[in-house]
């Protein structure tokens, strides 16, 4: 199964682009111990891609995502671009104790989102994105009565993206804000809420022609406290990629 989503992954932007007008995006890149593929093809308004990432800590499959979006120009400057994606999980989908008296497990995600943007004639962007998420962990209350088995419980999470960038001669400068909240209770983030907030700054050097590297800083709220260095437990991460058409 694996070896079929990465294949799929890499034929989906080596083929398309053989039709006229299509095309060919993919997306190399490294965050911590993940390493990510995606391919696809952009055919006017529409773009289909698959993302395959491997887990090299573990040397193991992590995740494929498959994501279609269809983008409508409103004039010069503004545009919507309704996206949905579905992801399929490699993990090991077995229950492990986790906190607040649950247990929980890896599953599939599906999402479903609306974007709408703005450019500027003279470089500068903006943008905004509400994205619904169903999936990723399953929860198991260990609470039980007269022997019946737990309710098992889906996770649901609101996300808003607001987007600034400019496009300078040679490099776009881009801040990101992510806010997400989840729906139940039981799913709570790395700092121990309910709702979490991210903050990604992404450079790109856009002189290259068809090929784009970058970088992306993403800056999260701390997590639970703890309990050896008594010290707030860091999300911070580090992106480093390489985007390019054909």
């Amino acid at each position: 199964m694996n070896v079929k989503a990465l294949a799929f992954a890499m034929a989906a932007g080596a083929v398309l682009p053989a039709f006229s007008k299509v095309t060919g995006v993919a997306d190399l890149n490294v965050k911590g111990d993940d390493y990510a593929l995606e391919a696809g093809a952009k055919f006017n308004g529409l773009s289909i891609t698959g993302e395959y990432v491997v887990d090299t800590a573990k040397n193991s499959a992590k995740e494929f995502t498959g994501t279609a979006k269809y983008r409508y120009d409103i004039g010069e400057q503004f545009y919507l671009e309704p996206v949905i994606s579905y992801t399929r999980s490699f993990k090991d989908k077995v229950y492990a104790d986790g906190p607040s008296g649950y247990q929980y497990r890896p599953i599939d995600t599906t999402k479903m989102g609306l974007k709408g943007g703005w450019n500027s004639d003279f470089g500068l962007y903006a943008a905004a994105r509400y994205r619904y998420e169903m999936g990723g962990l399953e929860s198991k209350d260990l609470a039980s009565i007269g022997g019946e088995k737990g309710k098992e419980e889906t996770r649901k999470v609101h996300r808003t993206d607001l987007t600034f960038g400019y496009q300078f001669e040679k490099v776009t400068a881009q801040y990101n804000w992510v806010h997400k909240k989840a729906k139940q209770d039981e799913f709570l983030f790395a700092n121990g809420k309910k709702s979490s907030n991210t903050h990604e700054v992404k450079f790109a050097y856009t002189d290259l022609g068809s090929f784009t590297p970058y970088v992306e800083f993403s800056f999260e709220e701390k997590g639970k406290t703890n309990t050896v260095t008594k010290k707030k437990e860091s999300k911070d991460s580090v992106k480093v990629g390489m985007q390019f058409t054909y």
